[in-house]
């Protein structure tokens, strides 16, 4: 089973990892070890190290007999670290950091497993270049990593996959709309992380019904309809220094009391909720869907422009349609 997870930073003066966020049983073990990006060491050479150098996943199947954890081999098998994997996180331009997670068996991590992680080690690094704004180390961004690992963690134990480009599309569109409204930067912030993690309550969907290529059925609808309360189930407990769990269960809410969960009207949603709300109608409009083609961006927009002041908060959708219509905003893979 799962056992801890952690996110490194990488120090270009040094070549070396730090360590900056974990979740789950650790004790210390980050302390006593060092990673370097210099193949030359023998710290270089584990699957955190070639992970970053190859910009690519790395996975340890066997900490026990594979050489290339022999500098961490003991302190790892101590703390029950008995296989492992390690994901780049990468902006456009170079590798910044690492996401790697240990489990407590060996060959613990299939293909299933492997391609969720990828998506989430996406989703993480978007997230937070997103926030960081040269915040870097700052308290902010390291309880904001902390929470985002845990909920990654929970996302794998739960071993459901979801598309994470829906997720990053939406984040990207959502903090367009929030800096044209003026939303001051650490608003956006908050929005952005939690767009980036907004469908984590899909993990509670059959996988079967997510991806059924056809329409789905009443009672099919009503499990898809969960994923919000699953998502804020999963959320709540964590300290985000932003209120991303109430974001994410909002985030099928309209203005005049039509949405779900809750039935909630404009006064009772978060701005940035609404916010969300619009970004996601969009991409999800604009693409494509297992059960049907792309319907394209004239079909969302007038989607949003017919729903506003009902559906949608409406100074929501002016500074959305200003975007496509004045400002040439493209919503990639639409």
């Amino acid at each position: 089973m799962f056992r801890m997870a952690w996110v490194g930073l990488v120090d270009l003066d040094t070549s070396f990892v730090k360590p900056v966020a974990h979740y789950g049983h650790e004790e210390g073990y980050l302390d006593s070890i060092k990673i370097s990006l210099n193949p030359e060491l023998p710290e270089g050479r584990g699957p955190t190290g070639r992970a970053l150098r190859e910009r690519r996943y790395l996975i340890n199947n066997d900490t026990m007999n594979n050489p290339d954890m022999l500098p961490w081999r003991d302190e790892a098998i101590k703390q029950g670290y008995l296989s492992s994997a390690a994901f780049p996180l990468l902006s456009d331009k170079d590798v910044f950091g690492v996401f790697t997670l240990y489990a407590s068996e060996a060959n613990y991590f299939n293909k299933e497993e492997i391609e969720l992680l990828s998506s989430l080690s996406d989703d993480i690094a978007f997230a937070v270049l997103a926030s960081e704004n040269e915040k870097r180390g700052t308290e902010k961004i390291q309880k904001a990593l902390n929470a985002t690992i845990h909920a990654l963690a929970v996302t794998v134990e739960e071993r459901d996959p979801y598309t994470a480009g829906h997720q990053r599309r939406v984040a990207c569109l959502a903090r367009a709309i929030a800096t044209e409204m003026g939303l001051i930067t650490d608003r956006i912030d908050g929005l952005v992380m939690a767009s980036s993690i907004h469908d984590i309550g899909k993990i509670s969907v059959p996988t079967e019904i997510l991806s059924k290529p056809a329409k789905l059925s009443e009672i099919e609808f009503s499990l898809i309809r969960t994923h919000v309360q699953s998502g804020y189930d999963i959320l709540k407990d964590i300290e985000f220094p932003w209120p991303i769990a109430r974001m994410v269960v909002e985030h099928h809410e309209r203005v005049d009391g039509s949405g779900y969960p809750h039935g909630l009207t404009g006064k009772d949603i978060l701005q940035e909720s609404k916010i969300l709300v619009v970004a996601d109608v969009i991409e999800a409009i604009a693409s494509h869907r297992p059960y049907r083609p792309a319907f394209g961006m004239d079909k969302a927009i007038r989607e949003i422009e017919e729903g506003k002041g009902k559906h949608y908060d409406a100074a929501v959708v002016d500074a959305c349609l200003k975007l496509f219509r004045e400002k040439d905003f493209c919503l990639e893979g639409t």
